[in-house]
């Protein structure tokens, strides 16, 4: 959850129709085969790695943000989460980007930049707003450089995946 949307919903924020749905759908997502290890970017409040350290068996998350003030351990079901400013390569095996890449001026490179930091194999999870013509103050607020529509979003993971030596053609679905 963005750090400035967590500033204004507080203690509802786990109870926010946007985020309990994007959570449910993030668990539908990973279906049976749930995370080990997450390397959440742009975690903001953490929100998605807490939701998945409570409910899957998930051993620890890790949640990096620039945006962090000062760098914190907590631990959510028995389980450390880590809040970092930033981070080097991780044995996570579920890479979140949930809302992040919408907010700086390369998205290509912090894609690029994130999946190189995890391993061979994981599953990557990106969430973005969609559509232009949705545009507004919400998105102005938020610091939000675009919108996409799919096909950016699957040009721009591709571009990502292939700069990326550990992540090449036959990694790619068809």
């Amino acid at each position: 959850m963005d750090l400035k949307e967590h500033g204004l919903l507080g203690d509802q924020a786990g109870s926010h129709w946007y985020y309990r749905s994007k959570s449910a759908a993030l668990l539908r997502l990973l279906g049976d085969q749930p995370p080990r290890s997450i390397l959440d970017v742009g975690a903001g409040s953490g929100a998605f790695s807490r939701d998945l350290l409570v409910r899957t068996p998930a051993r620890e998350a890790l949640c990096v943000d620039t945006g962090y003030e000062s760098e914190r351990d907590e631990t959510v079901s028995g389980k450390p989460l880590r809040f970092r400013r930033e981070c080097g390569p991780v044995d996570a095996d579920v890479l979140l980007l949930m809302d992040v890449l919408e907010h700086v001026a390369d998205d290509r490179a912090l894609l690029a930049g994130s999946v190189a930091k995890v391993t061979h194999g994981a599953r990557v999870v990106i969430t973005v707003p969609a559509f232009r013509s949705l545009w507004s103050g919400h998105d102005i607020f938020l610091g939000h450089e675009r919108r996409y529509r799919l096909p950016e979003v699957e040009a721009l993971a591709r571009s990502a995946a292939w700069s990326c030596r550990s992540f090449g053609p036959t990694d790619w679905p068809a």
